[in-house]
């Protein structure tokens, strides 16, 4: 049995074990002045909240939101909110005067490695709590030990040999500061950034009294030079300010996709099965004769002009918005209203303006194509501006310049199936006419042209009689009557048919058709040819009556009719002079106009709607009509097909309204598949590649849903960017 010596001896042993554990704690743990930071450690709530409160049920205290320097030397401080960090004033802090632990202030490089230290120590907290990892104190207080050991090991020896940019700091250092600070500050300048609060910190007067000071009210010193890598132009405080970066960058492959990660990931899957498929363009308004080989464009400035002519005079939508915001349109080249001698005719110049006033287009489809542009073929990501304008110029110029931009080498590049170009019932289809003759006669067409009779049925265009002659001089037809005009456009149609037309194009300012008597268009016809005055009223009578000849003639040749309606031609009335730059700019000054498809068309479906060999391909710049009008007309007629989003609509939010109303009341298989109409051929290939975007996204989100599966949705997509073009338009 123990004696009473042995428990006691017992005793003593362990309290000894006890004061040697609780002096070995006290020796390991850091000094209180080394960090100012809270401390981290504390277990973490089991779901990984990114902002558990101060003192929660998880014993945790949250990360700092900005470094404090309470601990460092006011100078040190002030020179960097200053900006002069890395000035040469280490003379204005002492070696060996008091307040720091070590019995004397550290150099300017020491500061620099504590400063690192602190940053260090709270990005390890904010990278455990996103990381929602359990962290113990014991493990904490080893990687602070393992970055003070770090730095121990890094620290040169005195002061000789630190300087390795003339800065008082290594290089490294230099780079680790930019990256490491780049959360909170603009360099190690130390602009402000997150919240609007004021921050402020106590610094110690001269007479040793704590005084507030804040950081958005500091003014650098004077006597000491703003130079080296931590330059902060605090004279300039709008350009100051520290831009808040993103917490999240968004990846360019994903655009146009869903937040959504389980509708985003089947969309990148659905687009990745169609992004390959070729090209069907039905409808096109580029001239044809870029393709030849007699052209002579060798190069794509020739072929599609200048950053200017691609960007600008081919973009009416931008040059409305840009006149809206009250830009004079001379200064682009424009003569609206102004005087002749004040447009501009210097393209940079132009390009120049446009650029500074860019920002203007924000959130617009105008922006968006020029970006898609900018990316998708001329493989730039910089957004334009003021300050990159002409570089971003010269480059495209560089780019339009090479072998790889000639029209025949674009097009050879493009994955196309088959091309649909508009061209007016007096053109003489030469360049078809080549490619019948080299693809054997009656083989596959990849250009075709698309018959536009317009101009013949506008009365009041002062070019009216000289287009009736041009088509009396096609057909070898005497036209003297509306009787033989209407047989010369039934000979025209037969010929555009012959080289492989398969779609006639009308555009009216309403959707009217109706038949009128033979005697009154005679009196019309007759009218115009004697250039006596036609009113507006008989120039759409004769139109009305015209779409229901056209609806007769393609029940005879099965020419797919389409019809573009709903513009207020010329609504701004203000005349638009002619320059060399600028010889015109369509569609400047119309206006969409609301539509009325089920009066305007009731004549023409009830007799032509449900015939086998017709179908009527609408569009329209209304997105009102979709479920009112143009959905209920498609899903009842058999033979009317909804065009796709046209004009005001090239948008992805229009496209997504399109298929979402549209496709509720009239179905898939009742669109008329995608019709790029793009009018330069640089943009084809954009146009269907936004398209196919649209729709996989648009598709997924059905699957996401659960209003079809997976595989119904990859039958969609492929419908939609390929196979139902080909069905609406016979290919």
């Amino acid at each position: 049995m123990s004696s009473p010596q042995d428990y006691l001896r017992l005793a003593a042993y362990v309290a000894c074990a006890l004061a040697a554990t609780g002096c070995l704690i006290v020796w390991l743990s850091p000094r209180l002045d080394a960090s100012p930071l809270p401390r981290g450690g504390g277990p973490l709530h089991p779901l990984g909240d990114p902002d558990p409160p101060p003192g929660g049920p998880w014993g945790q205290p949250e990360c700092p939101k900005q470094v404090s320097l309470a601990g460092f030397p006011a100078t040190f401080r002030r020179d960097f909110f200053a900006g002069n960090l890395s000035s040469p004033a280490a003379g204005a802090w002492p070696r060996h005067s008091p307040g720091f632990h070590d019995g004397g202030a550290p150099d300017q490089e020491e500061l620099h490695l504590r400063l690192r230290i602190l940053m260090a120590e709270r990005e390890q907290c904010l990278t455990r709590r996103r990381d929602s990892i359990q962290v113990t104190d014991m493990e904490d207080e080893e990687e602070d030990d393992g970055v003070r050991d770090e730095v121990k090991r890094d620290k040169p020896a005195g002061s000789g040999g630190k300087d390795m940019n003339g800065t008082g700091q290594t290089g490294e250092e230099g780079d680790w500061a930019r990256k490491e600070l780049g959360e909170d500050f603009e360099g190690l300048g130390g602009s402000r950034s997150g919240g609007d609060e004021e921050m402020c910190e106590a610094v110690l007067g001269a007479g040793g009294v704590e005084e507030e000071l804040y950081f958005d009210s500091l003014e650098p010193l004077q006597s000491e030079p703003r130079t080296g890598v931590f330059e902060w132009p605090v004279s300039e405080p709008s350009k100051a300010l520290a831009i808040p970066q993103p917490k999240v960058f968004p990846n360019p492959a994903l655009r146009f996709f869903s937040d959504n990660t389980d509708q985003r990931s089947i969309a990148v899957d659905l687009f990745q099965s169609i992004e390959g498929l070729p090209l069907v363009c039905p409808h096109a308004n580029f001239a044809p004769e870029l393709l030849g080989e007699e052209s002579g464009h060798d190069s794509g400035v020739k072929a599609f002009g200048d950053p200017v002519e691609i960007f600008i005079r081919n973009n009416h939508p931008a040059l409305r918005l840009l006149q809206s915001q009250g830009l004079p349109l001379e200064k682009l080249g424009v003569l609206a209203g102004g005087e002749e001698a004040d447009v501009q005719t210097d393209p940079r110049q132009i390009w120049q303006t446009f650029a500074e006033n860019f920002h203007r287009l924000r959130g617009t489809p105008s922006n968006l194509w020029i970006r898609e542009a900018f990316r998708g073929i001329f493989r730039m990501s910089e957004i334009l501006n003021e300050r990159n304008a002409q570089r971003l110029y010269d480059r495209i110029l560089t780019q339009l310049n090479s072998k790889e931009f000639t029209p025949l080498a674009v097009f050879q590049s493009l994955n196309v199936e088959v091309l649909c170009t508009t061209e007016s019932a007096t053109s003489n289809l030469t360049v078809y006419r080549d490619v019948y003759e080299k693809t054997g006669r009656g083989g596959s067409f990849k250009l075709r042209p698309t018959f536009l009779p317009d101009r013949l049925f506008n009365l009041r265009d002062p070019q009216w009689k000289e287009e009736v002659q041009l088509l009396s001089e096609m057909t070898g037809m005497a036209i003297t009557s509306y009787n033989e005009f209407v047989e010369a456009l039934q000979v025209r149609r037969r010929e555009f048919k012959e080289l492989g037309a398969v779609s006639t194009d009308h555009e009216t300012a309403m959707p009217v058709a109706k038949w009128r008597t033979i005697e009154e268009m005679e009196s019309y016809f007759q009218a115009a040819m004697s250039r006596r005055g036609i009113t507006r009223k008989q120039e759409a009578n004769f139109q009305a009556h015209m779409l229901m000849e056209m609806a007769r003639m393609s029940t005879q040749d099965r020419l797919v009719m389409q019809l573009h309606t709903g513009i207020h031609k010329g609504h701004d009335r203000r005349p638009l002079g002619e320059t060399d730059l600028f010889p015109s700019i369509p569609r400047l000054q119309d206006m969409p106009a609301a539509s009325d498809f089920s009066g305007g068309l009731q004549d023409l479906l009830n007799e032509f709607g449900h015939h086998p060999n017709f179908t009527l391909v609408l569009f329209t710049p209304d997105e009102s009509t979709y479920t009112r009008e143009l959905g209920p007309l498609a899903g009842h007629y058999a033979a009317v097909r909804v065009g796709a989003p046209w004009w005001f609509l090239n948008s992805p939010r229009a496209m997504r309204k399109y298929l979402t109303e549209i496709v509720e009341v009239a179905g898939i298989n009742n669109l008329a598949g995608f019709n790029d109409d793009a009018g330069m051929l640089l943009s084809m290939p954009l146009k269907h590649t936004l398209w196919r975007r649209v729709i996989s996204n648009w598709a997924a989100g059905l699957v996401v849903q659960g209003e079809i599966v997976y595989q119904e949705a990859l039958q969609i997509v492929y419908q939609l960017a390929y196979e139902q073009a080909k069905l609406t338009y016979n290919l």
